[in-house]
């Protein structure tokens, strides 16, 4: 094997497996905490053997591509053969970062954004370059035998510095937004290190280096295959590896890792595994309009076989659209269960575990995509363990447009047709929590089933799915395409499990 193509692979492999180890020890200690013991080690074998093969592919594809540029290299002033490497390189990324850069809503409105776009990408392959011409002077230095080890081992050991910042970077700015901004970070994380074992290498690589590196090579691809197995029996393996790694997810992503089914599935689960469903309907930005009802049990619902007629308009949504069998709160009172609702995470993450972070909510990303958000709730959302609900209640879920007040369902209606005439968002999600289901319960004229707690509870339902039905009827005349959503925060009992 060729002498510099041997040496390439050998710092792809070693700093590839620096770069993915770093990686997997950074989220081993910092999501594992709780986890099966045992994850460490193979999430930890797992970012070895992920980073090794990232960085070997990168050195193969550096070595292949200076095979081309070399003759180019030589009648091109002021640019090495590592300087061209490197920008044909980072090319694609750089272009691509440059131009997603102005992608948003916001952003695609600044005036001249494509120009800026192109000037960056110019400034940025220039800069590559320089440090391309860079590199290799460096490397030249390192290889030449009079040439001492301590700078050249020194710029290595700045190199891996920069792999550190960029996989800190990574972890902080911007997390689970913008995928090539995190595809960069890792591949630079991951390129540094493979530059700096080059350096560190030199020209020295153990003895019988082809037959040394194909060991290293297949002992790497068993303990690899040996991590996708155990991956494809342990759920929590894959969400670390998938959600918690930078270097790690980059690899597994292009990879088919293999769910083992339980044997003790049932036969709608095994159907469900066999038979993908179909595809769905899309809905590219359309309204979302989204009513809780407070304390709404589903069997006094029409739509779930209650025989009183409590809820004709809330029937007739379901029929026409999309009714879930099988709902669950998050919680058994309101606070929790709005919270993660509007968080997407369950209570125990929001209340108990990390009662002082901070949580992304749902109003939060849809105003980056350019939806208007509004909200019409009552301060009762709040009620139960209002400190932990602190941070929600100050920001009001992230919502712009804000109704927070006690008010009677009926007058909401006016509020909604307030807000859409004095704000009229191209596209809008709108929140509506009804209270008046909840204890205590009153009856609505109209609405009259009898004197008990649950004929009045009845009454109660009854009079919300009645504004539920003025709703749905003034957004499907104002705005036909929007998407409806009715749900209860919690349901609510009359002593069927010995409480109230």
């Amino acid at each position: 094997m060729n002498g510099g193509l041997t040496r390439a692979l050998w710092a792809g492999l070693l700093g590839g497996a620096l770069a993915g180890g770093g990686d997997a020890l950074v989220a081993i200690s910092a999501a594992l905490v709780g986890s099966s013991w045992w994850n460490a080690p193979r999430l930890l074998a797992l970012g070895c053997v992920a980073g090794a093969a990232l960085g070997m592919g990168l050195a193969l594809l550096a070595w292949l591509l200076s095979l081309l540029v070399a003759p180019l290299a030589a009648r091109a002033r002021g640019l090495s053969s590592a300087s061209l490497v490197a920008m044909l390189m980072a090319a694609p990324l750089v272009i691509i970062d440059a131009f997603a850069l102005f992608a948003g809503p916001k952003a695609s409105r600044i005036a001249g954004h494509q120009a800026i776009s192109v000037a960056l990408v110019i400034l940025a392959l220039a800069l590559v370059a320089a440090t391309g011409n860079l590199w290799q002077r460096l490397l030249a230095y390192r290889e030449n035998a009079s040439g001492r080890a301590r700078p050249a081992l020194a710029a290595a050991g700045a190199l891996v510095v920069l792999a550190a910042c960029a996989e800190q970077a990574n972890r902080v700015v911007l997390p689970r937004l913008y995928s090539w901004f995190h595809m960069s970070l890792g591949l630079l994380s991951v390129a540094a290190c493979v530059l700096a074992g080059r350096v560190a290498l030199g020209r020295r690589v153990p003895r019988r280096q082809t037959a040394a590196l194909l060991v290293c090579v297949l002992a790497l691809a068993g303990l690899g295959a040996a991590q996708l197995s155990a991956m494809g029996r342990s759920q929590s393996l894959r969400f670390f590896a998938f959600e918690k790694t930078q270097v790690t997810s980059l690899v597994l992503r292009v990879l088919p890792v293999r769910h083992t089914r339980r044997p003790d599935a049932g036969p709608a689960v095994a159907a469900a595994v066999a038979n993908r469903l179909p595809e769905g309907p899309h809905r590219p930005g359309a309204d979302v309009v989204l009513i809780t009802v407070d304390a709404t049990r589903a069997d006094h619902l029409g739509a779930y076989g209650y025989g009183r007629p409590t809820t004709p308009n809330i029937d007739a949504l379901a029929r026409r659209g999309v009714r879930f069998a099988r709902a669950y709160a998050q919680a058994p009172h309101t606070s929790f269960s709005i919270a993660s609702l509007m968080t997407g995470k369950y209570y125990p993450t929001v209340a108990r575990l990390a009662p002082h972070s901070q949580h992304q909510t749902l109003p939060w990303i849809l105003r980056r995509y350019g939806w208007k958000t509004a909200a019409f709730f009552p301060p009762a959302v709040f009620f139960i363990d209002a400190q932990k609900m602190k941070a929600f209640e100050t920001s009001n879920f992230d919502f712009e447009y804000v109704k927070y007040e006690y008010l009677d369902a009926d007058e909401r209606v006016e509020q909604i047709d307030d807000f859409f005439r004095k704000e009229n968002p191209r596209k809008v999600f709108l929140w509506l929590h009804l209270f008046e289901p909840h204890e205590p319960y009153l009856v609505h004229p109209g609405h009259d089933f009898g004197s008990r707690d649950i004929d009045r509870y009845d009454s109660e339902i009854a009079y919300c799915d009645a504004v539920v039905g003025r709703v749905i009827a003034y957004v499907q005349a104002k705005r036909p395409n929007a998407i409806i959503i009715v749900a209860a925060d919690h349901g609510e009992e009359f002593d069927e499990h010995g409480g109230r």
